[in-house]
């Protein structure tokens, strides 16, 4: 058996290596190289012998080259681009920087700023010790969505964190009081409670209504 295993994971090695030396020239189009990425993300770890960050890691090169090269950019519409980006994330790889980066470039490039959300949550969960993904998101909502409300609740998450920067945190607090300082916006959180299917978003606007009286 554990021969058998040997064997397997020095054929995969091969391939991971081999698929090493052609990125370079890899485009867009070429998913077929990473035919592993369509599996149920709990067979994967299986399939690649326990190599699944390794094969992860040449995937994330992959959507690397399709998230930065200008001319994929210039070409494909932002619904493929975006389902590659989930054929990755999918699988939760531990890289920190494709959620980062897959959120601006939805964002900017392609104008899609509400995609971060799904984005970050996935990145999220692969990640928990992360407070550049929460704030990432965060910096959406507050600056190109224009909703402070759903900005401070992600800018709240980066509290808990290691090593993030104070003024991260303070954002948080700082967006909420602006927004109940103005008029009728205490009522528009209420609204937004009265609204939202998201239990957790419900309970973080609950707690601070129930802060201020």
């Amino acid at each position: 058996m554990n021969l058998v295993r040997l064997l397997l994971s020095l054929i995969l090695g091969a391939s991971v290596y081999m698929t090493g030396l052609r990125l370079a020239e890899m485009r867009i189009e070429d998913e077929d190289n990473f035919p592993l990425l369509a599996l149920n993300p709990s067979l994967i770890n299986i399939v690649t012998v326990g190599h699944k960050g390794l094969y992860l890691d040449f995937a994330y090169f992959w959507l690397l080259q399709t998230l930065t090269n200008d001319d994929d950019k210039a070409v494909h519409q932002p619904e493929d681009v975006y389902r590659r980006i989930q054929l990755v994330i999918r699988h939760q790889p531990e890289v920190e920087s494709i959620y980062t980066l897959s959120c601006f470039v939805m964002a900017l490039d392609y104008n899609k700023p509400l995609l971060c959300e799904e984005i970050a949550n996935i990145g999220m969960k692969a990640r928990p010790d992360s407070w550049l993904i929460p704030a990432v998101v965060g910096y959406m909502f507050a600056f190109i969505l224009k909703d402070p409300a759903k900005a401070s609740y992600y800018y709240q998450k980066t509290e808990s964190k290691p090593k993030r920067p104070e003024y991260v945190a303070k954002l948080s607090r700082r967006l909420m009081k602006g927004l109940t300082d103005k008029e009728d916006g205490t009522d528009a959180l209420r609204t937004i409670v009265e609204g939202t299917d998201d239990e957790d978003y419900r309970e973080f606007l609950i707690k601070f209504l129930g802060e201020r009286k």
